[in-house]
């Protein structure tokens, strides 16, 4: 069980990834939009934008909430390293050999009674750490799974910001060059027409 909610950890943290990748393409449209906000015709379907765009920012910042909740702040605890075991199983032994005769002589044979306290400890051991480790896997697969909900939600404001920006998105900059396009072909043409007046 102690390995099991180790490697559901471990799982559990790769989860996070797809979400943060949505969310990174997500983040250039929210940039993409701010910076043509000036574009934007204040119409209904301008004042629409707004708010959908509001919402979808808003969505944004909740995903990025919930993957600091989902990623961060977990305190799961680990075996001990091998001295430290060893330490804990010379202390056993030490007491034992000191205080076997006077109040334990009775209780069973010292190496029975060496051995299931050892056994007691690493017991202890893995049920404390795999109680401390499930615990933060429950809150990790809450979060990863608001954060789920979230993002799914977050790209449904992001789809529904496309219609109104492109109907309130007025974009001066391809009407001017149109307008130069056409201001340089009718001159072209006129000196065209001079070269072959001039000609007659």
């Amino acid at each position: 069980m102690y390995y099991y909610e180790l490697e559901q950890k471990e799982r559990l943290n790769g989860r996070v990834t797809i979400p943060i990748a949505i969310l990174s393409l997500l983040v250039g449209l929210v940039i993409y939009y701010f910076n043509s906000l000036k574009d934007i015709e204040i119409n209904g379907w301008g004042i629409a934008f707004f708010v959908l765009y509001g919402l979808f920012f808003l969505s944004i910042l909740f995903c990025g909430y919930l993957i600091f909740k989902a990623t961060y702040n977990y305190e799961y605890h680990y075996l001990p390293d091998p001295v430290t075991l060893q330490n804990d199983t010379d202390q056993i032994i030490d007491y034992y050999e000191s205080n076997y005769d006077i109040y334990f002589q009775n209780a069973g044979d010292k190496s029975e009674l060496i051995s299931k306290d050892i056994n007691e400890m690493l017991f202890n051991y893995y049920k404390d750490f795999t109680t401390q480790n499930t615990k933060m896997n429950n809150m990790k697969v809450t979060y990863s799974r608001y954060l789920g909900y979230a993002t799914v939600v977050a790209l449904l404001f992001a789809l529904f910001t496309v219609f109104p920006f492109q109907v309130s998105f007025k974009d001066d900059k391809i009407n001017k060059v149109e307008i130069q396009k056409i201001d340089k072909v009718i001159d072209e043409l006129e000196q065209i027409n001079k070269g072959e007046l001039n000609r007659q």
